[in-house]
């Protein structure tokens, strides 16, 4: 990693012969309780990984992530070219582009069909509640709802909700 970063960085993900993406300082992806004590802004980064190129930037920009309405947004997930964060607490999911750092999409937010899973993700479910895999990304929570999205352009595909017996 090139050592003109100002702080220390964090590596996010790694994409095999592809790209690395990273961002400085501490930035929370999940956490035991709502955390409050957010950074405002914080830079994310990705280098090229591929043989030629290896080590050369591709892109640095600063993300903000605190809303003007005091919205937190976390780093939740990073593969096959996306990385994708969560606002809280509408579950509103934002992707990016890991070889730009170009915003791609953002979805509805959960809370309008998922109002439970809200409470997933202050805690340590999100860690959990979220992957990405053939092209899409899929969130679930505490509600037992399994929510799908294309990865490319955050187009929704498909809701499964588990049925409980209340009886």
């Amino acid at each position: 990693i090139p050592t003109h970063f100002a702080t220390s960085p964090t590596i996010r993900a790694i994409q095999y012969n592809d790209v690395l993406l990273g961002s400085n300082g501490t930035h929370p992806t999940g956490s035991g309780a709502p955390s409050y004590a957010y950074p405002e802004n914080v830079t994310f980064w990705a280098l090229s990984l591929e043989p030629q190129n290896q080590g050369r930037l591709l892109w640095m920009k600063t993300i903000t992530t605190v809303t003007p309405d005091n919205q937190n947004i976390q780093f939740q997930r990073a593969a096959e070219g996306v990385f994708v964060f969560v606002q809280t607490p509408t579950c509103k999911f934002i992707g990016y582009s890991m070889y730009t750092g170009e915003k791609l999409w953002e979805t509805k937010p959960e809370s309008d069909f998922n109002p439970y899973g809200y409470y997933t993700w202050p805690s340590l479910i999100t860690v959990e509640g979220t992957t990405i895999a053939y092209g899409k990304f899929f969130t679930s929570g505490y509600s037992g709802r399994v929510v799908c999205y294309d990865l490319y352009n955050g187009t929704l595909l498909w809701r499964y909700e588990a049925p409980t017996d209340m009886s």
